[in-house]
């Protein structure tokens, strides 16, 4: 089964002190996927401000980076939860032979 993260959207501020577009507020989705099985689990990660020495501009962040602020911001066992908890729910919908309804992006 695979269990993938992205980001869908940030927020961000104009300026925190001398820095300028600072990343506030990060949406996320952890998806798992077997076959035409899918499941998304999304959520918001709060941000708090960085400091000076290890900013990043926005127009250099990466998913990659972003990702990492985000399941750190959540910690080892949250996304532990979040993780184990997409992945039973595709199990689920394989096991059952239920088709249940999930919401997720448009297809365009």
């Amino acid at each position: 089964m695979a269990i993938t993260w992205k980001i869908e959207s940030m927020e961000w501020a104009n300026r925190v002190g001398s820095l300028a577009k600072v990343v506030s507020k990060v949406r996320y989705v952890c998806e798992a996927e077997q076959d035409d099985h899918t499941c998304i689990i999304p959520g918001d990660a709060v941000l708090g401000d960085p400091s000076s020495s290890t900013f990043t501009a926005y127009g250099s962040l990466t998913e990659e980076q972003v990702l990492e602020w985000v399941k750190t911001n959540l910690g080892d066992e949250k996304v532990k939860e979040i993780e184990t908890t997409v992945a039973a729910l595709v199990q689920e919908d394989i096991d059952t032979g239920n088709t249940f309804k999930h919401t997720t992006e448009l297809p365009w």
